[in-house]
């Protein structure tokens, strides 16, 4: 292997990361945001059920919990790949 294409596959890496970390922080803060504006609204006692409750604010922290599998997949399966064609052409 040689230096340069040892760099080339760190950078991809480096770029994929940075762009999974930008698209799950831009779903996970926003959903956080939320989370903290029901807060009062369950303090005043303003849903409907109980279980409605439990879904709305369980519910965001399920869906920021896929989106991080779902980027550490997609992360995992691009190095896969980058590493695979690497080793091809040894």
């Amino acid at each position: 292997m040689t230096e340069k294409s040892i760099t080339t596959q760190e950078k991809k890496l480096k770029t994929l990361s940075r762009i999974l970390w930008i698209l799950f922080l831009g779903i996970a803060i926003p959903s956080i945001a939320f989370i903290w504006a029901l807060y009062p609204l369950r303090l005043a006692g303003d849903f409907g059920s109980r279980s409605s409750e439990i879904m709305l604010l369980i519910g965001p922290f399920l869906m920021i919990a896929g989106l991080g599998v779902v980027c550490l997949v997609i992360y995992n399966i691009f190095k896969y790949r980058l590493e695979k064609e690497d080793d091809l052409f040894l």
